[in-house]
């Protein structure tokens, strides 16, 4: 499949496709904000890595970039109708109420495109 990459802004926040081998293991994935700082690395995805057997059908990341906060943003790992959470500075109970949430979300949603932006809303609310 090979490395692909896209990046767009939505609700604040930067979408960011995972490049994907032919194994459907995850390529280290970054991100840069419009500074050009790097704020996305491995170790977010790993946690949800190890604990998902379904990244081969990973799509992207939503990561919330704030100020000097930046590297603290909540990062959503999406893939197919699920959408799994990581926490940068955050502990896995943090992450699993974050994917409780998104689940949720989708399930009152019921379409991918509209997905992404609730739940970029709801991080940027802070719900």
């Amino acid at each position: 499949m090979g490395e692909r990459w896209g990046l767009k802004r939505v609700s604040g926040y930067f979408l960011l496709d995972f490049p994907i081998n032919e194994d459907g293991a995850l390529f280290e994935p970054h991100g840069w904000n419009e500074d050009g700082m790097n704020v996305l690395g491995w170790e977010v995805a790993n946690p949800y890595r190890a604990a998902s057997e379904r990244l081969d059908e990973a799509i992207g990341v939503l990561l919330k970039i704030e100020g000097a906060e930046k590297q603290l943003g909540r990062v959503y790992v999406m893939y197919g109708d699920m959408c799994a959470a990581a926490a940068i500075g955050g502990s896995m109970t943090v992450a699993e109420n974050y994917y409780n949430k998104a689940i949720e979300v989708f399930e009152e949603i019921g379409d991918y495109d509209d997905l992404e932006v609730a739940v970029a809303k709801s991080v940027a609310l802070g719900e």
